[in-house]
């Protein structure tokens, strides 16, 4: 009894491996919005790039951890010294959800230096 119940899974993921083969690109796709995931571009304060996937789920503290590792920075040192740029237009925090920020994929985020603003008399 035990012995058909593996080989049915079995049967199953030879069944499901041929199909990828058959067609990668539609198989790519569908796995894309099955699993929410898209690419962000990261671009440290050297100018280093790398491309990696995110999940919409998930918060953008994963992301600014992949960035301050690039710059070979300590976390907490990092979000101190470091502002976090999405799109060149919006500063996101570790506690910002990628949904409520509106990622879709092939989204921009670039490390800066924090700038203190003068005070005034």
């Amino acid at each position: 009894e035990s012995a058909a119940v593996e080989a049915a899974p079995k049967k199953a993921d030879q069944a499901e491996s041929a199909a990828v083969e058959a067609a990668p690109e539609k198989a790519a796709e569908e796995s894309a919005s099955k699993d929410d995931s898209f690419s962000v571009k990261l671009i440290d304060k050297d100018g280093n790039t790398r491309v990696v996937k995110a999940h919409k789920g998930r918060r953008a503290n994963g992301l600014i951890r992949i960035v301050c590792g690039m710059a070979h920075i300590a976390f907490e040192a990092c979000t101190d010294q470091m502002k976090f740029i999405l799109n060149n237009k919006k500063v996101i925090h570790p506690k910002d959800s990628l949904a409520e920020l509106g990622l879709v994929g092939n989204d921009v985020v670039r490390m800066m230096l924090k700038t203190t603003k003068p005070k005034r008399l």
